[in-house]
């Protein structure tokens, strides 16, 4: 989104990215009326981008008991507020963003350049960007997007900034006609595919909801980090 709004002042774009995208995996992601209505701005096609408009809120209080449940309608939303809260399999989101960045549109004929398997070493604070092979390059702006663990808050901040983390998710996606078809899940999921659903258990949540029209079901658990056990294979600071 900076890149795109960028572009829309006028400005000229790069972006460095580090991975190659070519085996992204992602899981699910929401955009609230608020962040769909400045993706509708921007010339984002919902459409191409299999999002699925949100059915209800339903809170679960009660593992043990299903029926114990709060249910807030959603699909009133674009009524209410301009625009539906919209549910996106991450992968598509990021397509369909990439596209807006690098290719012309109706309003502009300026893109970004994407440079892809292009990781940065490091930031100066005059704006020098370095890349492991030694080569540098000079911007007036420099937004670096990667993440809680940024490795470039300590440039500017002077001084290390190690971040902490006190919940956790593990989250996974199923088709949804696979989970339609057994009796369990299905009773779980009843009054649609397409509501957010939060089940409480303990001192963590299992949270569902649908994405690429539907056709998926993003499923995350999320329990305090201090609950992490590390696997064989995969150290725990990696998992955080």
């Amino acid at each position: 989104m900076a890149a795109i709004t960028l572009l829309e002042g006028g400005h000229e774009v790069e972006i460095f990215e580090k991975s190659q995208f070519s085996k992204e995996v992602g899981a699910a992601i929401s955009a609230p009326p608020n962040s769909s209505r400045i993706l509708d701005y921007f010339g984002f096609d919902f459409s191409r981008a299999k999002a699925t408009p949100a059915e209800s809120l339903i809170y679960n209080n009660d593992a043990e008991n299903l029926g114990d449940k709060t249910v807030l309608p959603l699909s009133d939303y674009k009524s209410k507020y301009g625009f539906a809260w919209h549910f996106f399999h991450r992968v598509d989101l990021h397509d369909e963003l990439r596209k807006l960045a690098t290719e012309p549109t109706l309003s502009r004929k300026g893109f970004a350049r994407l440079h892809l398997a292009t990781p940065v070493s490091r930031v100066d604070l005059d704006g020098t960007v370095h890349f492991p092979d030694g080569t540098t390059v000079e911007k007036d702006l420099v937004v670096a997007a990667d993440g809680v663990r940024s490795s470039f808050i300590s440039t500017v901040l002077g001084e290390e900034t190690p971040s902490q983390h006190f919940m956790t998710m593990t989250r996974l996606l199923l088709p949804t006609e696979q989970m339609s078809n057994d009796a369990d899940t299905n009773a779980f999921f009843k009054g649609g595919y397409n509501s957010i659903r939060v089940l409480r258990v303990d001192d963590g949540s299992v949270i569902t909801y649908g994405c690429r029209n539907g056709a998926l079901q993003n499923i995350a658990f999320m329990y305090p980090a201090e609950h992490l056990e590390d696997a064989p294979g995969i150290p725990v600071e990696h998992a955080k």
